[in-house]
Formats: C-alpha cells, sequence, structure tokens
C-alpha cells in the first residue's frame, strides 16, 4: 500500500488521488485530511509565532542576547540588527536602460509551487 491509498476499514483499498484524463481526481477523505492538517499546521504556526515575538520582546527589552536549557535541548538566540543594501532596479531601469539591459541578463528559474488554500465553512 503506497502514500496514495489506504484500507478502508481494514476492508478494501481505496485510491485518494489520481490524475485521469488531464484532471486531478482527490477523494473527500483526502480532503478532509489536508484540511485538518492545514488548519492544525496554522494554529501551530501561529501559537509559535506569538511565542517567538513573547521571547523576542523580552530579550531585547533586558538585552540578553541567548538562551540554552540546563539539558542543552533548547537554545535560543536573538542576532543583532543589520542594515543591508540594495540597488534600486527602477531607478536605474529609468536612468540608464542600456546599463540595466547589459548587467540584469541573470535567469532565474523557480519551480512552481504547491498552495492550499482552505475556506472556512458557510
Amino acid at each position: 500500500m503506497g502514500l496514495n491509498e489506504f484500507l478502508d476499514g481494514g476492508k478494501k483499498e481505496i485510491t485518494l488521488l489520481e490524475a485521469k484524463e488531464g484532471s486531478l481526481i482527490v477523494a473527500q477523505q483526502m480532503q478532509d485530511k489536508i484540511i485538518e492538517l492545514e488548519t492544525k499546521k496554522k494554529e501551530l504556526d501561529n501559537a509559535s509565532k506569538e511565542m517567538k515575538e513573547q521571547l523576542e520582546k523580552i530579550m531585547r527589552d533586558n538585552s540578553i542576547a541567548g538562551y540554552e536549557s540546563n539539558d542543552k535541548r533548547i537554545r535560543i538566540s536573538l542576532g543583532e540588527d543589520t542594515t543591508s543594501y540594495d540597488l534600486d532596479k527602477d531607478m536605474l531601469w529609468e536612468k540608464y536602460p542600456d546599463i540595466y539591459r547589459e548587467c540584469n541578463v541573470k535567469e532565474i528559474k523557480r519551480k512552481g509551487s504547491l498552495r492550499i488554500t482552505i475556506r472556512d465553512e458557510e
């Protein structure tokens, strides 16, 4: 049994996902599981973000650079603020289009991403 399949109450194997004639077919069980997992992930991400914000605030307010637990299982460090500089490509394009074209020949390929959107029930 593969990732695409599971046993329905131990009776029969059910295909959760398949491609047929250029279309994607997703079984209701898989849709429900995706919604459940994405919802839990969002809740965990929000809780994690809130905790990190609290940690960062108290560390900044008290000039604390780091923490390590007694058992060494967790280490928290706050990096120093930095400043970075970036080229204003729009300005370069407007003022010096020839230089922009000459220097801007780098081709970057990016893999398309899979996005899952969960909408609340209405």
